[in-house]
């Protein structure tokens, strides 16, 4: 069983801003234990300094693939990049790096699903979980 961490809810609020609205007691609800589950799919050992980063980002995307299935809209957090210069804005599609097994790639369809990854792959080792 992992240790609890430090990560609330208003700590995933804070980085992601747009996965939660606090005045629905069933999400804030849903959001809490979806924290809990990470911490438990985290490992402390493996992730180390990174791991509370690490449940936040997980979380969030865990919060936003339960607020796809509830709309029934498979794609709407699957653009994950924008730009805007000069009056000028727009957004394109971030495709998966080559080579991740198909079990992965529900993580690239969210912003905090590629943060988790991306935690994972600068601890070295993929995607982590106990």
């Amino acid at each position: 069983m992992s240790e609890p961490s430090n990560v609330d809810p208003v700590a995933v609020q804070k980085r992601y801003p747009y996965v939660i609205d606090f005045d629905d007691i069933t999400l804030a609800t849903l959001l809490a234990c979806t924290i809990l589950e990470a911490e438990e799919d985290v490992s402390e050992q493996q992730f180390g300094d990174l791991r509370e980063r690490a449940i936040v980002a997980l979380t969030a995307h865990k919060m936003l693939l339960h607020a796809e299935s509830q709309s029934g809209d498979n794609n709407a957090q699957q653009i994950l990049s924008a730009y805007s210069a000069d009056g000028v804005s727009g957004t394109f599609l971030v495709s998966p790096p080559e080579g991740i097994a198909p079990e992965s790639m529900h993580y690239y369809t969210t912003q905090p699903g590629v943060d988790y990854m991306e935690l994972a792959r600068r601890i070295g080792t993929g995607v982590r979980v106990v």
